[in-house]
């Protein structure tokens, strides 16, 4: 009694492509806005502290956050305010605690057909402040800009997952030792 094994695999990759082929619509492409939230895996490139705290200069931060908002114009460019925070760097002699909030784009290569799969680059500027303690205590803030690349992925039309890579550069006075790469998870919701 029951289904053959061969007829369970068989249901079971219906149901996967029928899945993709939901989640591959036009419907993915169409404008609107969105919100998003997320957890950063990020990595420090700080410079300038190996004569102080060399363990800063190479360290893994506790997971972050992230939240955004954006409006996709069209089917291949995205705009979004992006904030990253809660990522505390912990050097042996001095911590770090970056926040940044970002305006930036999102420009969809459409390379995969069915649009469920959605690779895209990301670019843009906003502002970086950090705290510090321990052996350099400073509180500063300035320009930052920062650049990547991402995949989307749409469950269905409305909850597109998304993993990026982007690397977040220091470029104000007080800033500019800061720089941090950032592994990104996370979900939205496009209404």
């Amino acid at each position: 009694g029951g289904m053959s094994p061969m007829m369970r695999l068989s249901l079971v990759v219906v149901v996967i492509m029928a899945c993709v082929a939901c989640a591959g619509s036009e419907e993915n492409l169409r404008p609107g806005p969105y919100v998003g939230i997320g957890f950063v895996a990020a990595a420090s490139t700080f410079e300038n502290f190996s004569d102080i705290d060399e363990d800063l200069d190479e360290g893994v931060g506790a997971p972050g956050v992230q939240a955004m908002l954006g409006y996709h114009m069209w089917d291949r460019a995205a705009v979004e305010i992006v904030y990253e925070g809660g990522m505390m760097f912990e050097g042996s002699e001095t911590d770090v605690d970056v926040n940044t909030i970002m305006a930036q784009g999102k420009l969809f290569l459409g390379i995969f057909p069915g649009e469920a799969f959605q690779p895209y680059l990301v670019g843009g500027f906003g502002y970086e402040w950090v705290k510090t303690s321990g052996a350099i205590r400073s509180d500063g803030g300035g320009m930052a800009a920062r650049g990547g690349l991402g995949l989307q992925y749409y469950i269905t039309p409305h909850l597109p997952i998304y993993l990026e890579y982007a690397h977040t550069i220091g470029i104000g006075e007080d800033v500019e030792d800061f720089s941090y790469g950032g592994l990104k998870l996370g979900i939205m919701y496009r209404f």
